[in-house]
């Protein structure tokens, strides 16, 4: 937090996937403390809920919704609500992920589907409803893709994760 302006995102509005734990928690903390509002989003709707109770007691007027971005039905659920919401969404922090360990001769089809939705679609399709969202409203907002090192120097047994996050890095610098 900064000494000259403790709460310099008074007034913005940011959605965090994968916002119940970990790094995104943390994020969501964060942007909660600078005086953001936060959406929430995970696939647990317990794990939402304690979250959201947790960014309200730091004074954000925190909201979330349950969503589990392997299926394109929920990123879809999610960019409306959260637009219908927050109408002039700010920030967008794609930062949702998830890694099945496995040498890439035994992944399944259904296991690179599944964290290439994840890891991949859900923050394209995000990307893609938010930003076109912050440009026909005038909105200089920000959208933040969260990828791994993995990308540039490979997990073990990881391969499906690593190459998803390295999609993101290159539709990051595409977008």
């Amino acid at each position: 937090m900064t000494t000259s302006n403790p709460r310099r995102l008074e007034g913005k509005t940011a959605l965090v996937t994968g916002s119940t734990r970990g790094l995104g928690r943390t994020i969501a903390e964060w942007l909660a403390r600078e005086g953001a509002d936060v959406i929430v989003s995970g696939r647990e709707a317990d794990a939402v809920g304690a979250s959201v109770q947790a960014l309200r007691a730091l004074g954000s007027t925190a909201v979330g919704f349950p969503a589990d971005l392997a299926n394109l039905e929920d990123t879809n659920k999610l960019a409306a609500a959260t637009l219908e919401y927050a109408p002039r969404l700010d920030i967008l922090v794609n930062n949702a992920g998830m890694s099945i360990r496995s040498s890439f001769w035994d992944v399944t089809p259904q296991e690179f589907e599944y964290q290439l939705n994840v890891n991949w679609r859900s923050p394209f399709v995000l990307n893609q409803k938010i930003a076109k969202n912050m440009i026909d409203n005038g909105i200089q907002g920000r959208i933040v893709n969260i990828s791994t090192i993995g990308a540039r120097a490979c997990h073990t047994d990881a391969l499906v994760y690593d190459a998803a996050k390295g999609a993101v890095e290159v539709m990051t610098r595409n977008m």
